[in-house]
């Protein structure tokens, strides 16, 4: 497991930590998990004013990342949301959290449909479907909640995986104010994980879906768990 990176300075009044991985733990035990997240969240000390969360992520697990999200906003600090280099998927609906989001001059952000596997018969089909609805509708109040904007328009962009430029996210009223940056950090997206991914953002990263088949199933029957739709 990857542990997200925190900070404390200024005689621990602000924290800052930095998301710069996948969202949940993979197979091979990599990415950012929201219990040790939470964890270290939690742990902060009481003093801490305001925290910085630094994104530089292409998404993952729903779950954890929802986890992740309301995490934040439970905790009591002013949270400040620096998108660096990508917040893509779920990364996107955690930098919701944030009181300000500030988005860089060079980075993008990516919001769209969930997605999951399934096996079984037509009514196990209809449940993953009737399930990644009702991910989907939660998504979107993650959305208007922060910015206000209506529903419809930001179902419509998740539908057709939409990707914005900094100045794109502004207008569309998903981030607050876009941040020059004298440094551009690179984000690297895996050929084939998204429909729409700019062809600047390919790279060679890690493609979780390239996991042995039991795998796939084991993840889509502990969605379905976690809905209490499995059997």
């Amino acid at each position: 497991m990857i542990a997200a990176k925190w900070t404390v300075k200024n005689n621990a009044t602000e924290a800052e930590v930095l998301i710069y991985d996948e969202i949940g733990e993979d197979w091979s035990g990599d990415g950012i998990s929201a219990k040790a997240f939470v964890s270290d969240l939690d742990g902060l000390s009481p003093t801490v004013e305001t925290i910085t969360v630094r994104l530089n992520s292409p998404g993952g697990d729903v779950f954890e990342g929802l986890a992740i999200y309301r995490a934040l906003l439970r905790n009591s600090a002013m949270v400040m949301v620096e998108i660096d280099a990508c917040a893509a998927s779920i990364a996107s609906v955690i930098a919701m959290a944030g009181d300000t989001i500030r988005m860089a001059d060079t980075a993008s952000l990516m919001i769209h449909d969930p997605y999951s596997f399934a096996v079984g018969n037509a009514a196990d089909m209809r449940e993953m479907a009737d399930l990644l609805d009702h991910v989907a509708r939660n998504i979107v109040v993650a959305y208007t909640s922060r910015t206000g904007v209506e529903a419809e328009p930001i179902r419509a962009a998740m539908q057709a995986e939409t990707w914005y430029s900094a100045d794109e996210a502004l207008a569309a009223g998903l981030v607050d104010e876009v941040a020059g940056s004298s440094v551009a950090i690179a984000a690297k997206i895996a050929a084939g994980r998204f429909r729409n991914t700019p062809k600047s953002l390919l790279g060679d990263a890690k493609m979780p879906n390239k996991q042995p088949i039991r795998h796939r199933l084991e993840s889509a029957r502990r969605a379905l768990r976690i809905a209490g739709l499995d059997a």
